[in-house]
């Protein structure tokens, strides 16, 4: 049979295979042989059989790895503006691989984020793309839990009493030097106490949780005092409302409170009359930072920013 002959007969011959891919050893690959009847009859050609098994062996056996071995998800932020980040640190693989986070921001305590892994530098699907290097990954996503984000103080009764305490105490000491530095003493003006009312507690609302100031704390006091003039019978007392504010408290995970107590806001600004009288030296006001009344922090403080803020009060 000459050459020509043969490759006649070849070119007549086609040849299927069921199945043809993600074989393992053990499996059996039918083939099925097409032939043109046509050239087979001009060459008196009589195929002895159509279909054939064949066993398959001595596949080199996959090797599974942890794509996620040198992978791990870091937090960090203050709740609820909390971010992801993922890190990775060198496999043994050999694989370029990436992985891609479904949420990176907006996180609180108890979310969960996913990653999923991807090839990289390859338009290949994954599973192939790890199959032509022997190994298949024993997952192609994993969750991950967000933790021990610092959280803004949502509401007064989160902030503990040794905190109240310690405010306390800062804002006393902040009064104290009002009194030593502002005061006429020599002309008879007396403190005597400062009485704490209560608090005021702003928080973020939803929507405007990119503020600058998450949440602010007010302690609220009524100042009393006496008062002594320069003639005979000009004595009595006053007092007067006055406020330190803190922000920003903060919960960290271990669930304790923090508060910078260093950073904090007093009515500097707002002077008030809260006493006049005449003596033999003429009209003598007497004026304080503070305000006249609890309704006018109240206004200032508080209702001015309600458009952002929630609330709530002690004070009664």
């Amino acid at each position: 049979m000459s050459s020509r002959e043969q490759g006649e007969i070849f070119d007549a011959v086609e040849f299927s295979y069921e199945p043809s891919e993600w074989l393992s050893n053990g499996d059996t690959v039918t083939v099925t042989v097409d032939v043109d009847k046509d050239v087979f009859d001009e060459y008196k050609l009589k195929l002895e059989s159509e279909t054939a098994a064949f066993p398959v062996k001595d596949l080199e056996e996959l090797q599974e790895f942890d794509p996620f071995e040198n992978v791990t998800v870091t937090f960090s932020g203050y709740v609820p503006n909390g971010t992801a980040r993922i890190k990775t640190t060198s496999s043994e693989t050999g694989l370029s691989l990436d992985y891609d986070l479904d949420v990176d921001s907006g996180l609180s305590n108890g979310d969960t984020v996913t990653v999923t892994l991807l090839s990289y530098y390859t338009e290949e699907e994954l599973e192939e793309y790890c199959l032509k290097h022997g190994l298949i990954p024993t997952a192609t996503e994993q969750t991950y839990t967000v933790e021990e984000l610092t959280s803004y103080a949502a509401s007064l009764d989160e902030i503990p009493e040794d905190m109240l305490t310690k405010m306390d105490s800062q804002t006393r000491d902040v009064i104290s030097s009002n009194v030593s530095s502002d005061w006429d003493a020599e002309n008879g003006e007396i403190f005597n106490s400062a009485d704490l009312l209560g608090y005021y507690f702003l928080t973020t609302k939803d929507g405007y949780e990119s503020n600058y100031v998450q949440n602010e704390i007010y302690l609220i006091y009524q100042i009393n005092a006496d008062w002594t003039g320069y003639s005979k019978g000009d004595a009595g007392t006053f007092s007067y409302f006055y406020y330190v504010k803190f922000e920003n408290a903060l919960i960290l995970d271990d669930g304790t409170c923090s508060v910078d107590l260093s950073e904090y806001d007093y009515p500097s600004w707002h002077s008030v009359e809260v006493l006049s009288y005449v003596n033999d030296y003429g009209y003598r006001p007497i004026n304080k930072y503070g305000y006249t009344s609890k309704e006018s922090i109240f206004s200032d403080c508080v209702a001015s920013k309600l458009d952002e803020y929630t609330y709530e009060s002690t004070v009664e």
